[in-house]
């Protein structure tokens, strides 16, 4: 996929994951622009929310590209599927969210977007799939233990990302 099919999907998730946020339910931890304390100490063990406060807007689009883009293969999907995809796996993570695919295709769900899942996404209707991968995240997010304190707004973002990514299907 081209890099505005990213750009794209990018702006898509900073508008949910735009701001600060350091709420006490949130396993993440403080979080800046979507990427939390915990995550950040992935790439940089000893990182403080300052750190994570003073990420630049270059490197958090890096940061989403390298840690959540690439690995969920979302450079070898529709536009559509890639930003539905993108999405989850930021706010879910990149297994989950190739799981949750995985799922709404009926191959077997290992976490891990392979030859046969990417073969599996071009033998269905893309309208289909992505109905089937809703319908998987948002049950995920009702059997989450925070789903009384954050369910709501996982709603919306699923409904919006959801509308967005129906949008882009209908552009192709």
């Amino acid at each position: 996929m081209s890099a505005d099919t990213f750009d794209t999907a990018l702006r898509f998730v900073l508008a949910w994951e735009g701001g600060e946020v350091d709420h006490p339910a949130d396993p993440g931890g403080y979080t800046s622009r979507g990427v939390s304390l915990r995550f950040f100490r992935q790439i940089n063990p000893r990182a403080t929310a300052a750190d994570v406060k003073a990420l630049t807007p270059i490197e958090v689009a890096a940061i989403y590209r390298d840690w959540f883009w690439t690995p969920a293969k979302c450079d070898r999907l529709p536009p559509a599927l890639a930003l539905a995809l993108f999405d989850t796996a930021v706010n879910m993570g990149v297994k989950t969210a190739a799981k949750l695919l995985q799922k709404a295709l009926g191959v077997t769900a290992d976490g891990v977007i392979g030859q046969k899942t990417l073969e599996a996404i071009f033998k269905h209707r893309e309208e289909d799939t992505l109905a089937e991968f809703f319908a998987e995240r948002n049950w995920r997010y009702g059997n989450l233990s925070t789903f009384s304190t954050f369910g709501k707004g996982w709603y919306r973002r699923s409904a919006a990302c959801h509308a967005e990514s129906m949008r882009l299907s209908n552009e192709v």
